[in-house]
């Protein structure tokens, strides 16, 4: 954001950068899934991608016949990826949840093996820290800003420059 800032015209000895805090994650009384789990949390909008979740979840399926992926959130594009689903052969296998209390969120994090972050443009993305927070990793795209910080490639997750790449990290 600071170099963003900077682009903009803003000197960038006039830019503090405060670093992004996190919640305590509730307790929670679950277990990480015995079949491989998906996560994506997000706004359901078309920039946060979350088409490519979907994708994922249909080139995988044959490698891993037993993987699901579960979406939290909520927004205009919720009918499409349902959509969606259905047309890639996998809407037994993608749950949509709509949006969900903190506690419950915090929950399918814990259980999840991988969180997905597909976006276009992140800021930090409070939701890596949150999946973190549960020791599940996150794959995100390396040019949609801010988590390309937020995510250390091949330490706390992967970073990848196309659909093909998002699918193999």
């Amino acid at each position: 954001t600071k170099e963003e800032l900077a682009l903009l015209g803003i000197d960038p000895s006039r830019i503090a950068v405060v670093p992004n805090g996190l919640d305590p994650v509730p307790p929670v009384g679950v277990e990480r899934d015995p079949r491989p789990l998906l996560v994506a949390v997000s706004r359901l909008v078309p920039h946060k991608r979350i088409e490519h979740a979907i994708e994922t979840v249909a080139r995988l399926q044959r490698t891993w016949p037993d993987l699901r992926l579960e979406i939290i959130g909520r927004g205009p594009s919720a009918e499409p990826l349902e959509k969606l689903a259905a047309e890639l052969g996998v809407a037994d296998r993608v749950t949509l949840h709509g949006f969900v209390d903190e506690q419950t969120k915090h929950e399918i994090l814990a259980r999840s093996w991988v969180h997905l972050c597909p976006s276009v443009k992140e800021g930090w993305g409070i939701v890596v820290m949150e999946a973190g927070a549960h020791g599940v990793p996150t794959v995100a795209y390396r040019a949609a800003g801010g988590v390309g910080e937020s995510v250390l490639d091949r330490r706390t997750g992967m970073l990848a420059d196309d659909l093909n790449e998002f699918v193999a990290a």
